[in-house]
């Protein structure tokens, strides 16, 4: 068991339709499973023994544990995103960075925050404004790999997008309401497959207050379903890339509902 390169032809009309650069990621960053999962959005948890290059530590979280396994393999246990008992507030700094508008984010700009707070309504937890935002994306952007945008304005624009579009207005609304937000990077389980494989994939996190965690907009889940792998943080970390051509990965166990 190992990675898998696809490599697929298009007519040049299909071609031009779609962003070259994210379906090669896509076909690129497929790795292959040994078993199938079935539906991601039932999975609460997924054990994985994997091997990667010696020189990327793969991010910890209170829902992503790595521990050392047999033969030198390492273990990897993914859950279901959860809410943990005792959260820590975010530091003055990380805090700022993460509520930041740029180009890209234009949170501060007031037709911004006015779509914004129009979603979230009167929501009363930062959760609930967050699931709120992912559900109005969801409904509002076609899922497409043919619109390739790098700004809110523009995605809200043409209403369409792949998981990087979804992911960064979900950023942009989040922040304009006062919601710590950030892209991060990984791969996820890819349902419908006739191979099972896991493939790259870009979602959101967001911070109440206690804790980061996850939305994906993009397959509507407030709580990533326990297929989601993160690798990175930020919409530049891209190194974690450079990991795929020699990771293999093979299931130990996996719960569902």
């Amino acid at each position: 068991m190992g990675k898998i390169i696809e490599y697929r032809l298009e007519s040049n009309d299909v071609a031009k339709k779609l962003d070259n650069d994210l379906v090669d990621l896509i076909q690129i960053s497929a790795v292959t499973l040994d078993k199938k999962l079935g539906d991601p959005v039932k999975i609460k948890s997924l054990k994985l023994s994997f091997v990667a290059d010696d020189d990327f530590d793969v991010p910890q979280s209170h829902r992503q544990i790595i521990s050392k396994g047999k033969d030198n393999n390492l273990v990897m246990e993914i859950k279901r995103d959860f809410i943990v008992k005792n959260g820590k507030a975010l530091l003055p700094d990380e805090r700022k960075r993460s509520l930041a508008s740029s180009i890209s984010t234009p949170a501060d700009n007031p037709k911004i925050i006015a779509l914004a707070s129009k979603i979230v309504g009167d929501a009363p937890t930062d959760f609930e404004k967050a699931s709120r935002i992912v559900k109005w994306i969801f409904t509002n952007l076609e899922k497409t790999m043919a619109k390739n945008s790098d700004n809110a304005f523009d995605i809200l624009d043409k209403k369409a997008g792949d998981c990087t579009e979804h992911t960064l207005l979900f950023v942009t609304l989040a922040r304009a309401v006062g919601m710590p937000s950030r892209e991060v990077g990984g791969i996820a389980y890819m349902a419908g497959e006739k191979i099972p494989k896991m493939a790259w994939h870009a979602w959101a996190e967001f911070h109440d207050g206690k804790q980061w965690l996850t939305a994906d907009p993009t397959w509507n889940q407030t709580l990533v379903d326990g297929t989601h792998i993160k690798f990175s943080e930020g919409s530049t970390d891209l190194k974690w890339l450079n990991i795929l051509g020699g990771l293999t990965l093979q299931v130990i166990d996996f719960q569902k509902d």
